[in-house]
């Protein structure tokens, strides 16, 4: 694709239909006008021309990371979801001239994982943190190459990372419950390790205080994180006959697709007698029953912008310490949340 009129509009500081006038070599524009939109264009096209030339000719590679600690978050049910992460890694590194090598691990694998890497040409590191711990990010701090997390932060920790704005999010999500009505607002949480599971979770009462709803620790339940252990969990759970709030929000939708499932098996409706909102956004959240109301965060964005935080590093056009980034999501409204008389 070549320069587009509009970005020599911009950089000229005239009109596209100027712009227009002076390529069709129409009358009607001045002299002076005429030679400075076209000296723009040449420029543009130089530097064009230039940057395809980069991007053709530099072949370098950046390794995607994905490491199993425990295989409960990145289990089968969520290869959508990292292969969104992946996308638009590979998209942005492909259009930067390298390829994107994906490599698949286990924790206890990390020592040859690392002999592999620094034996490797690899220009950069993605590493997909999903499941890691403080302790393991360390495991990179030696490499002579960029390094960048996504998935998880670590505020204390002066390392790159890009990953979903989970504060934000369960805002978002509770301010949606208050304004259908709903002021029982519980929560399904996980034990298991992950940090942005760890996020939501500890900012779900902190949401609710901003919004003047009482905390109700009968409210939270806790369950797995992957769909057959979480329900299991949440039919132990209702076999209690606990009090239940009129509204759930679940910090993925695995477990709010199971502890639905549990539900309806309890006579429990979704959302007639219980609203629930999940988190990711997976494909399965269309095909369930009710279809899923969840809080959507782009993964593919977060990806390009991994790969694009370590080409800035090679190219030292990046001089910060370290970087993070948070992306926002928005809500995707479906059918598990009806609204209710205040």
């Amino acid at each position: 694709m070549g320069v587009r009129i509009k970005d020599i509009a911009d950089a000229a500081n005239v009109s596209t239909a100027t712009v227009s006038l002076v390529l069709n070599n129409k009358p009607g524009i001045s002299e002076s006008t005429r030679k400075k939109v076209l000296l723009v264009q040449r420029g543009l096209n130089r530097d064009l021309k230039k940057k395809k030339s980069f991007s053709e000719t530099r072949i370098g590679t950046i390794r995607f990371l994905k490491i199993f600690r425990h295989g409960h978050v990145l289990s089968q049910d969520h290869d959508a979801f990292v292969l969104r992460y992946i996308e638009g890694a590979e998209k942005e590194a492909r259009l930067n001239g390298f390829n994107l090598d994906i490599n698949s691990v286990y924790l206890d694998e990390m020592a040859d994982v690392l002999k592999l890497i620094e034996e490797s040409s690899a220009n950069g590191l993605v590493v997909l943190a999903t499941e890691l711990s403080d302790k393991d990010m360390f495991f990179f701090e030696g490499l002579n190459i960029p390094v960048v997390y996504i998935d998880a932060i670590l505020n204390h920790r002066r390392f790159d990372f890009v990953d979903m704005n989970n504060t934000a999010a369960v805002h978002l999500i509770i301010k949606y419950f208050i304004d259908h009505g709903h002021k029982k607002i519980g929560l399904i949480e996980s034990p298991v390790e992950a940090k942005n599971l760890e996020l939501r979770s500890l900012e779900y009462p902190k949401a609710l205080e901003r919004y003047g709803i009482p905390f109700n620790k009968d409210y939270v339940y806790s369950v797995d994180s992957t769909f057959d252990c979480a329900y299991k969990d949440m039919v132990k759970i209702l076999r209690k006959k606990p009090s239940l709030p009129t509204a759930i929000f679940s910090t993925n939708d695995l477990m709010a697709y199971a502890s639905i499932k549990a539900l309806k098996e309890f006579g429990i409706r979704v959302p007639e007698d219980i609203s629930i909102i999940g988190f990711d956004d997976l494909p399965i959240c269309t095909i369930m029953e009710p279809p899923l109301t969840t809080m959507h965060v782009s993964q593919s964005q977060i990806g390009k912008m991994a790969v694009r935080l370590i080409i800035n590093r090679i190219d030292e056009t990046l001089t910060a310490p370290s970087i993070q980034i948070s992306i926002g999501g928005e809500i995707v409204e479906r059918k598990s949340v009806r609204h209710i008389d205040i």
